[in-house]
């Protein structure tokens, strides 16, 4: 991995991995592992031709290590809040890291 991108991984997430299922076979809540290093960014709101954006939730860019196992679906934990992953990218040229779009949602 690069020194520019060691550098920019200043905060630390930790990845939701599905909890047991009860006896209706129901998801549990999200077991969060140890924390990672990432990059995040706040995406900047988009305005719609009607304001949808003031009432959606916050997304986020995080870029993280490559060997991260965080798929779509998944509950990540930042700063008090938890972010579901709506995206990700793995560009083959980059291995070394993992490209997250994530929002926050109730």
């Amino acid at each position: 991995m690069s020194g520019e991108m060691a550098g920019a991984l200043k905060e630390r997430i930790a990845i939701g991995v599905s909890g047991a299922s009860d006896a209706a076979g129901a998801a549990g809540d999200p077991v969060f592992g140890e924390p990672v290093w990432a990059s995040v960014e706040a995406e900047p709101p988009v305005m719609g031709a009607r304001a949808e954006r003031l009432a959606a939730p916050g997304r986020y860019t995080i870029v993280m290590r490559g060997e991260a196992s965080a798929k779509v679906g998944d509950r990540l934990q930042w700063r008090g809040q938890t972010l579901t992953v709506i995206a990700v990218t793995r560009d083959p040229l980059r291995p070394d890291r993992i490209l997250l779009r994530a929002e926050t949602r109730p």
